[in-house]
């Protein structure tokens, strides 16, 4: 039987049933447990974390690109990029002599000036999809060349078309000796993306692993394990690396650490979009945790019973907060003192099915998340839309030059 199915059933059983005497019994039930049922409920969710929607994983099964460019976006090329991208196609066509480009500083984004850095922005273009389709192999043939001319920058290139797959099956060991190159000029980068070829390795191995069964507790949408190999991409973050503090970022506010989160964002957020972006959702969820806290402790037992009812909900579902059942059931309490129906009926649902030793059934409370209480018959209600903390296209987005990173 369904979740939906089962969720139904027992509220038809609830409030469809003529039984009084079966209703009698769920109230005694409510009123006389209460105070152990609010012990116990305490100790069984005091680790319990439901703190985002839904949040990327810390470690994606691919890096996905969730709307990772703004939603503004350039689509056309302007004059001053047309001419710009027909000038590299011509710089990088100009056989060289065998000395090698100028190694700029990791922060400068290049202006191609050499037939070496024509090549390499092209591959940028080439692999993002920008000014141009996405062709991950013709990227990998300009990072060669570029490579090949002496620039060294390019290896950043080469190990992430060996991580990714931009031609061939991933190899994350055959991307080390191009990262051990990238070093010299962009150790930071090198860090990040050392970190990110180890990342692979354990996932792969993890693939070829037999199943293990699934956990009969809902999955709450965030990461509860921390990052592997968390030192090498603090040493990346550190030194200034973007992508690694978009990524430490995202995995502090998995946690629900959204004040160490949200420093992760703004550090990254003079080179990337996203870390702007990502930003303000943060500052978001901080200020409307700092809201919700104030206005619970302040509220009377005769408050307003559609506000009670409100932040009820909120700390059920734990939307922008941290879940908190015991919290949710003070509150509805309150609500349902105050005139409310919908409070009545949802401490009717969380007293009616306790867990086998007669205490709470904390994955109940989890699968009541989401009912619709205004129904005469409480059902599912549709769940609150998903939004997602992004990262960028890859892991070399920030490096192309500023004039093209708007540009779909």
């Amino acid at each position: 039987m369904s979740q939906s199915t089962a969720i139904q059933g027992l509220m038809l059983k609830n409030w469809a049933c003529p039984c009084v005497c079966l209703m009698a019994c769920v109230t005694g039930f409510a009123q006389t447990s209460s105070a152990q049922f609010d012990a116990t409920l305490q100790q069984q969710t005091a680790t319990i974390t439901l703190p985002l929607e839904n949040l990327a994983p810390a470690i994606p099964p691919e890096r996905l690109n969730e709307n990772a460019y703004p939603e503004v976006a350039m689509r056309t090329l302007t004059p001053a990029q047309s001419s710009e991208l027909a000038r590299l196609r011509t710089l990088a066509q100009i056989k060289t002599t065998g000395i090698a480009p100028p190694q700029r500083a990791a922060h400068v984004p290049i202006q191609a000036t050499t037939s070496a850095e024509a090549a390499w922005i092209l591959g940028l273009l080439s692999l993002h999809g920008v000014a141009m389709p996405i062709d991950k192999g013709q990227a990998k043939k300009w990072f060669q060349q570029s490579a090949g001319q002496g620039l060294l920058l390019a290896h950043a290139g080469l190990a992430w078309c060996t991580i990714e797959e931009c031609s061939a099956p991933s190899d994350p060991r055959g991307a080390q000796a191009s990262i051990e190159l990238l070093r010299q000029v962009n150790a930071p980068r090198a860090l990040y993306l050392e970190w990110l070829t180890l990342t692979r390795r354990i996932r792969k191995s993890q693939a070829s692993e037999p199943k293990t069964l699934m956990q009969s507790t809902p999955d709450s949408g965030a990461s509860t394990s921390p990052l592997p190999y968390k030192t090498l991409i603090l040493q990346a973050a550190q030194l200034g690396d973007v992508q690694a503090q978009i990524e430490l970022g995202i995995d502090c506010a998995s946690q629900m650490q959204l004040k160490e989160s949200l420093v992760y964002f703004n550090a990254a957020a003079h080179a990337s979009h996203v870390a702007v972006g990502n930003a303000q959702i943060i500052t978001e969820r901080i200020e409307r945790a700092t809201h919700l806290e104030t206005s619970t402790a302040s509220h009377s037992p005769h408050a307003n019973a559609s506000s009670l009812l409100k932040q009820a909900r909120q700390l059920h579902r734990g939307e922008g907060v941290p879940a908190n059942f015991t919290e949710a059931i003070r509150l509805y309490r309150m609500a349902a003192n105050a005139g409310s129906k919908e409070a009545q009926k949802m401490l009717q649902l969380i007293y009616a099915r306790p867990a086998a030793d007669g205490q709470v059934d904390v994955t109940w409370m989890q699968q009541l998340q989401d009912v619709d209480l205004a129904s005469p018959v409480p059902q599912p209600s549709e769940p609150a839309p998903a939004f997602w903390l992004r990262r960028e296209p890859t892991a070399l987005y920030d490096l192309l030059p500023p004039m093209w990173r708007l540009l779909k």
